[in-house]
């Protein structure tokens, strides 16, 4: 712990949405059996931070969960603030959730860290929540909308599909007329098996879809850069810390504890890097 400058945060395993690909649900249509609802403990978080003395990041990004829905996660973020070693801060959230007043205060009391806010908004208003199960496309936007107006810095990421590809070009124009500080866009980095409806369990037809020929013009704009995404945990010293309170060397290796001598061991013979970079796959982002 004594080298982990960037550390990231699950604070939930509770969530609004139900996206399809997620693991803690069954392909969209109900909880998966593994998962255990609960919110991260607060003097967990505060023990680990503690014990990091070199960490300047934290990044709050749900595995099982997304940040907001914590019960709790207001005193999370409260409890990191309070560390003047923490100099960044990231929240990966759908943005559907919490009020305007909300969202308007986090920008306000957070002008004095580099915070930055990524919403995950996946097509329009017609193809977005298609994914983004329980979502609002509506609020997300109000959301995000009122946060950028009171000074907050947001991030637009977009996960392609084969249903909202022709999207793309429109939201990164709306990004911009919205100050977005970033448009991210995400080659599908989930899974090919079925994908169901949330309420009625119907099959949906989800479909990942690589960087064809649709994106040759939008990524020959100047002020587009793309480039391969290498594995973070491997680029920083880093660790993730699941909603339960167990560290791991990589949110995709959540399923059991690990002891010190084991995520030692991990990054020491790279065992799981093969993996992170299939998943991971190549982005496309506005410099």
């Amino acid at each position: 712990m004594s080298n982990i400058v960037w550390l990231h945060v699950e604070s939930t395993t509770r969530c609004n949405a139900w996206c399809p690909f997620c693991p803690r649900n069954n392909q969209g249509f109900g909880l998966a059996p593994h998962v255990q609802i609960t919110d991260l403990n607060l003097k967990r978080l505060q023990q680990v931070v503690e014990n990091s003395p070199k960490l300047h990041t934290i990044q709050f990004c749900g595995n099982l969960g997304d940040p907001l829905a914590a019960k709790n996660f207001d005193k999370q973020l409260e409890c990191v603030l309070n560390y003047d070693k923490i100099k960044n801060v990231t929240v990966n959230t759908n943005g559907s959730l919490r009020t305007k007043h909300w969202w308007k205060q986090l920008a306000e009391k957070t002008k004095h860290i580099n915070l930055e806010v990524w919403f995950a908004i996946d097509g329009t208003e017609q193809n977005h929540s298609y994914y983004r199960q329980g979502t609002s496309y509506n609020k997300i936007i109000q959301n995000a909308d009122t946060f950028i107006q009171s000074g907050g810095r947001a991030i637009w990421q977009f996960i392609m599909f084969a249903h909202n590809k022709n999207d793309v070009v429109e939201c990164y124009n709306l990004s911009q007329e919205m100050n977005f500080a970033d448009f991210k866009v995400l080659k599908n980095i989930r899974s090919d098996k079925k994908s169901y409806h949330y309420k009625t369990g119907k099959e949906l037809d989800i479909k990942n879809v690589g960087f064809d020929n649709s994106l040759e013009t939008f990524a020959s704009d100047p002020s587009v850069t793309v480039f391969e995404k290498n594995c973070m945990h491997l680029a920083y010293p880093s660790m993730y810390l699941s909603a339960y309170g167990n560290l791991h060397p990589c949110c995709y290796v959540y399923n059991k504890p690990y002891t010190p001598e084991d995520i030692k061991h991990t990054f020491e013979t790279k065992k799981f890097y093969p993996k992170c970079l299939k998943h991971c796959g190549t982005q496309i982002t506005t410099s």
